[in-house]
């Protein structure tokens, strides 16, 4: 054998011994107050209500809140921007943001997020108990597409079952999903 391979098998079982010692002795291991934050394994993402006055002084996010009057009835204030109608909202099934997907270039009336835990029913159906949580009335307007409606506005959804097979003009509408991804597209009415 030569004196390389030697050198690697050393090398192999060295640390092979490092990390069961590492295992059976957690107290052995280093303390550090630069170690990273623990990891938010929740399947549901929570989203904050979007700033009035950010960091770059007042006004950073547009005034959106109008008020919209019927003949007859008060006036209701009615939010339009996507944050503003989907403020409190916890996403289930592990839903977060999909980039790089055409037609989602307003992140303030339209948004994409996907998913791979849960077949596209499932997902549909989770959304729409969470839009109902927010005081939404959520009716089907076909087999994945829901329209909410509620005091904040109005809310539509369409669920991509499989986000790989979805294209426009021949190019992948989704072109970051994965096969098999459950892609939700959410827009402010």
């Amino acid at each position: 054998m030569r004196w390389y391979a030697v050198l690697f098998w050393i090398w192999v079982i060295g640390s092979l011994l490092a990390l069961i010692w590492r295992r059976a002795n957690p107290s052995s291991r280093p303390s550090s107050s630069t170690a990273a934050p623990a990891v938010d394994t929740s399947r549901d993402r929570v989203w904050a209500p979007p700033p009035s006055d950010g960091p770059l002084g007042p006004g950073f996010m547009p005034a959106t809140t109008v008020s919209s009057e019927s003949p007859g009835s008060a006036a209701v204030d009615r939010a339009h921007t996507l944050p503003e109608l989907l403020a409190g909202i916890t996403l289930p099934y592990g839903l977060v943001p999909l980039t790089q997907s055409s037609g989602s270039h307003d992140l303030a009336t339209h948004i994409v997020v996907a998913t791979s835990s849960a077949p596209a029913d499932e997902v549909t159906q989770g959304l729409t108990d969470e839009l109902e949580r927010l005081g939404y009335t959520v009716s089907r307007t076909g087999q994945y597409l829901r329209l909410a409606e509620g005091s904040r506005g109005e809310v539509g959804f369409e669920v991509h079952p499989n986000a790989a097979s979805v294209v426009d003009s021949g190019a992948p509408r989704f072109p970051t999903a994965a096969p098999g991804t459950v892609v939700v597209e959410l827009r402010a009415l």
